[in-house]
């Protein structure tokens, strides 16, 4: 299924993004991972249970507008094929919006049934309006059966609401640590379930299974 994955700071969020990816990759699935404005990607590096020597595999890194690593590619759809990692840091608010909804768009376009791809989008909450929400909500609605599977990254369950509800409702929710007004109270029944959680402790929650 997508994936909504959201908690304060120091809740265990980039951990847990972190032991997905390693899983997606580990069976072999495509992978791409967007960081809108920090470079917690660069460096990233693939546990490599074949080689003995402790060779990890090896990620294709895109550091837009630095020539320290690869600039965006000609074709989109080279990043949808392999391990990538994308990092916006270097552009503009508009530009970011931008280039996520161009990559967003065009994922709704394809079929992957044959081989699935993983995209995991950071920060999520920058994008929860405009275009790129649009885009955001269209995948989660309409891909999973063509073998795309989104995991968003965010900080509180009402960062898309209202316009863009579905994204929420189309996706797994996993509630780490923070503090959600009164959300949790109404979603839970027991606010103090997720603002008392210890890091690495979530609350897990479909439409297709109990929490």
């Amino acid at each position: 299924p997508h994936y909504y994955i959201m908690g304060e700071s120091g809740s265990g969020k980039s951990y847990l993004k972190r032991v997905l990816l390693e899983n997606c990759v580990s069976l072999g699935y495509d992978v791409l991972t967007i960081s809108p404005s920090d470079t917690e990607e660069i460096g990233l590096s693939m546990p490599n249970a074949e080689n003995s020597e402790g060779v990890g595999l090896s990620v294709d890194q895109y550091w837009i507008g630095q020539e320290k690593l690869l600039d965006k590619p000609e074709n989109i759809d080279n990043l949808f094929t392999g391990v990538n990692a994308l990092t916006l840091t270097e552009l503009s608010e508009n530009q970011k919006q931008e280039y996520v909804d161009k990559i967003l768009s065009r994922l709704a376009e394809l079929d992957r049934s044959s081989k699935p791809l993983f995209v995991f989008l950071e920060e999520a909450h920058r994008f929860n309006k405009g275009k790129a929400a649009d885009a955001i909500q269209k995948l989660v609605r309409e891909a999973r059966k063509f073998g795309i599977h989104v995991v968003i990254v965010s900080q509180n369950p009402t960062d898309f609401s209202h316009n863009h509800r579905h994204v929420r409702e189309n996706t797994v929710s996993v509630f780490l640590r923070g503090e959600y007004t009164d959300y949790a109270e109404k979603f839970l029944n027991n606010e103090d379930e997720i603002t008392n959680l210890n890091t690495g402790e979530a609350i897990i929650q479909g439409p297709d299974f109990s929490k």
